[in-house]
Formats: structure tokens, sequence, C-alpha cells
């Protein structure tokens, strides 16, 4: 997770400054209690703006928060939970 930033600590002080989220949920991970763990998850059920399946197994969906681009970005495996499977079927209808 350095790399691009070229170093641990100049990688940390991005990540504390910036609003942008990264979540992944495993196969064993339970949606709703992610949701209660990380209630700003919400938001991607709510209003997300993209989604795409990434190969056969995994997806992401995202949804912009600030006008800047900044947002929160969940990875997910394809059927895992059905609220998120519906992203997928309307990003390739």
């Amino acid at each position: 997770m350095s790399s691009p930033f070229g170093s641990v600590d100049t990688a940390s002080t991005f990540w504390k400054q910036d609003t942008t989220c990264s979540f992944l949920l495993e196969r064993h991970d339970d949606l709703d209690q992610t949701l209660n763990d990380n209630p700003q998850l919400t938001k991607i059920l709510n209003t997300p703006e993209y989604a795409i399946q990434l190969d056969s197994i995994w997806a992401i969906a995202l949804t912009i928060t600030t006008d800047g681009g900044d947002g929160y970005y969940l990875v997910f495996p394809a059927g895992i939970d059905d609220r998120l499977d519906q992203f997928i079927s309307l990003s390739t209808d």
C-alpha cells in the first residue's frame, strides 16, 4: 500500500487526511454486521454511483461523497448478498 507514496509515513499521512475509504467484504463476512460497524457504507446501498464485476468472483461498488471525488469503495464477492448483487445486474443492463 505504500509503493505509490514512497514511504509508509507518506501513505499514512495521505489516508488520514483523505476522506476516501475502501472496504473489503469476504465470503465469510456478514453485510449487516459490516454496515453496523461502518455506517458510512449505507451510502453505497442507498446511492451507488458505479458498480462493476471485476472478474468471475469479485465486484466493486462506489459512492461519491464530496465534490472533490472522494468516496467509499466496497469490494465484495458476487453472491454474498442480494443487495450488493443488484448493483452488478444494474451495471450490466
